[in-house]
């Protein structure tokens, strides 16, 4: 190796070609980061030359460090000019290139035709030395496929017909750029636009300095590769692995099918959305290096962090055997599947778990995904299958407060299972290994712990919104069906939608509660983060129903609302309800009750849309139904119901509850069951005191405080409540 700093009119002035490997990246410098302090560098020498020629300047001349390239000479073919391939600083030549046409231009505009002409022997070479078979040696640098149209509009002689490329590509806003730069520079009052071109080129021939660095053929170009970077660009993961992969292209004898390996292979991880920074759990990557580090980890079901990708990627191509152009080859059909997969309908059991991950930034399936969907001879519905249990087991042990924190080594267990499994029973093994979990950091919650979880009075507080949101559109995609209109599926990751609370957070102003009691005020509270009381709305719409009592808030959902959510369980009563109640009766009002009794049936509909296979603990999930009733510490720790009462003996069934209201003439009765349910008048039975008093009279009210019982010396039925409460305490 052999390194100098030169003249970079000397570096360019010689007949040869500067060749872009194809394992290089397209040209990506922009204005900001790179060509404003590139053009600041050549100005100020220019403007320092200039200055020197003023008659009485004898400053001492300064020079500019323009950074440093690597080049590696090529073997020579017969008829073509020497060569070479820049192993780094590719960007700042290119850019350089494009700059001297730029100036070349302005020169000829202003016929400064000797300026013009040192300039064309810096970007162009000598005509008599270019082969007429091979006149693509006529530029100093050949860029890379997918650059070359842009390149060769970017640097063409004034007066060429070459047509700009219709697509918007860099190297053309270079060009569009470093134009508008030079003709401000060059028409400031008072200055003499020819002396400054023959300042511009004495500049660049005489004071801008690089670092040349020149390998000889038998060193090794990617050490150098991975060390420099200089002002350029910073290189991602990928450009490492991009380069490896070509060097080895070359190194296995395959050099013939480059071409056609960058431009029908690699070329779209060059752009977007590849190049794109997306989020995973708490740090921003470039989509390929995220991509990469989940099909690496499927390949080798070892744990593969962004920051070691790419020494894990060399050590996994040297091991692997596999050449490099069928690795560039699979890398692009899998990144393909990779983005269809992320493009599924949530609908869909592989959407519905991706749509999921995406929103709530969990990554650790993506590998099982990934390996399934590109292993040959897993059928769709091994992938279904799997999908569904990822997605429950994912859902459930969020929704039940589980961690997650060893998911990393858990999913790659699953990996390795899938992995060993015959394709026709993949997914099914992903299921039974994940039913089979029985450490507490890795178990799949069973169909009462998801209930218990789902119908937790702080539900809202303990989960994070994007969970939140996930888990009702979820709900939202299940309860489509063939007879609605098909608006299309709902997105948990690109959702314009909000979690709503109907009862409102402070719903002190404008829903005030029946009796005004402390007890009353507790249940309410008890109520307002229920799963019953969510629902998903527009962020536009959101903020306009704020607090609104009942009246206008049910009135702006009945114009706006569309999702089955609302439709068919606000307005409408739940097809499964505890009590008969008609669509009118249960939208006439929000309160408690009707909470309760909406948390119970999506309580359910989440059981059957996040299934398990049996097993796993049961727990009492009723219990987190009940308001509690007030402790010393104001909170309620009973759940009463009157099959309680009836069973201690404080009713009896066939009694009477009657419940007198004489400031509106009326008086209504009900009659105690065998079963501890309240009979009406019309024949239809309620499970409830307070679904009994809604029935009868409508509007929202606490059963247990209206209703009284003669047979019991006139008591209500919250007295009764009481004694039976405090002989259980007992």
């Amino acid at each position: 190796m052999q390194a100098s700093d030169m003249k970079l009119g000397k570096v360019l002035s010689n007949n040869q070609l500067f060749v872009i490997p194809l394992f290089q990246r397209p040209y990506v410098w922009s204005e900001k980061r790179n060509w404003i302090p590139l053009w600041d560098d050549i100005r100020q020498a220019a403007e320092a030359a200039e200055a020197e020629w003023q008659p009485g300047e004898e400053a001492d001349p300064t020079t500019y460090f323009l950074g440093a390239i690597v080049t590696q000479e090529r073997r020579r073919a017969p008829q073509r000019l020497t060569s070479m391939n820049i192993i780094d600083g590719q960007q700042r030549m290119s850019t350089v290139q494009v700059l001297l046409a730029a100036a070349r231009s302005q020169a000829v505009r202003t016929d400064c035709d000797s300026v013009a002409g040192r300039l064309e022997s810096l970007v162009s070479n000598n005509d008599r030395a270019v082969h007429p078979d091979h006149p693509e040696d006529k530029r100093k640098l050949l860029p890379l496929p997918q650059d070359r149209a842009a390149y060769l509009w970017a640097v063409r002689e004034p007066g060429s017909e070459v047509e700009r490329p219709a697509e918007p590509k860099q190297l053309c806003t270079a060009r569009d750029w470093f134009e508008a730069q030079l003709d401000d520079w060059l028409t400031v009052d008072g200055v003499d636009s020819a002396r400054r071109l023959e300042a511009l080129h004495f500049a660049i021939d005489e004071r801008i300095q690089i670092v040349h660095i020149m390998l000889e053929t038998n060193e090794d170009p990617q050490v150098i590769f991975e060390a420099l970077n200089g002002r350029g660009e910073p290189l991602l993961p990928a450009d490492l692995i991009k380069n490896l992969l070509f060097q080895t292209v070359d190194q296995q004898g395959e050099h013939a099918r480059a071409d056609d390996l960058l431009l029908n292979g690699w070329l779209p991880f060059d752009s977007s959305p590849w190049r794109d920074p997306v989020t995973t759990g708490r740090i921003t990557r470039a989509f390929i290096d995220v991509f990469l580090g989940y099909w690496l980890t499927a390949q080798t079901a070892k744990e593969v962090s962004v920051e070691h990708l790419f020494g894990t990627f060399k050590r996994w191509l040297q091991h692997s055997g596999e050449p490099a152009a069928k690795v560039i080859k699979r890398l692009r059909a899998d990144g393909e599947v990779f983005l269809a997969l992320r493009g599924l309908d949530p609908r869909s059991p592989v959407g519905a778990l991706v749509d999921s991950m995406e929103a709530t930034l969990t990554s650790t399936p993506w590998p099982v995904l990934l390996n399934l969907r590109t292993r040959v001879g897993v059928p769709d519905s091994e992938m279904e299958i799997a999908a569904r249990a990822i997605d429950s087991f994912i859902m459930r042990r969020a929704i039940c407060g589980q961690t997650a924190k060893d998911y990393n080594r858990l999913f790659l267990q699953v990996l390795n299972a899938s992995k060993e499994a015959l394709p026709g029973e993949a997914g099914r093994v992903v299921r039974d290994m994940l039913a089979g979990q029985t450490a507490s950091s890795r178990t799949w919650p069973s169909d009462s712990e998801f209930m218990a979880g789902l119908l937790a009075a702080d539900l809202f507080d303990k989960q994070y919104r994007a969970r939140m949101r996930s888990l009702l559109v979820g709900l939202e995609n299940q309860l489509r069906s063939t007879l609605n209109e098909d608006v299309g599926a709902v997105s948990a990751k690109k959702s314009d939608l909000s979690v709503e609370h109907l009862l409102p957070q402070k719903w002190q102003d404008g829903w005030p509660t029946v009796d005004g009691t402390e007890e009353a005020a507790t249940q309410r509270q008890d109520a307002v983060h229920r799963l019953g009381n969510l629902t998903l709305l527009t962020h536009a719409l959101n903020p306009t129903l704020s607090n609104k009592n009942w009246a206008a808030k049910s009135a702006e959902l009945r114009r706006q609302a569309l999702l089955r959510l609302t439709t068919s369980s606000v307005f409408a009563a739940p097809t499964n309800g505890e009590e008969d109640w008609t669509d009118h009766e249960w939208s006439a009002v929000w309160d408690e009750e009707r909470i309760r009794q909406r948390s119970i049936w999506l309580a359910q509909l989440a059981v059957e849309t996040w299934p398990r296979p049996e097993g796993g603990d049961e727990v009492d999930w009723r219990s987190r139904l009940e308001s509690p009733n007030t402790s010393e510490s104001g909170r309620r720790t009973f759940s009463t119901t009157v099959l309680d009462l009836v069973e201690a003996g404080l009713l009896s069934p066939g009694d009477e509850l009657v419940w007198s209201r004489p400031q509106v003439g009326d008086r209504h009765v009900c009659v105690v069951t065998n079963d501890g349910h309240l009979k009406l008048p019309d024949g239809r039975t309620k499970r409830t005191p307070s679904g009994a008093a809604i029935a009868m009279a409508g509007g929202s009210f606490d059963g247990w405080e209206v209703w009284r019982v003669p047979a019991k010396a006139n008591q209500s039925l919250g007295d009764l409540r009481d004694d039976y409460e405090r002989q259980v305490g007992q």
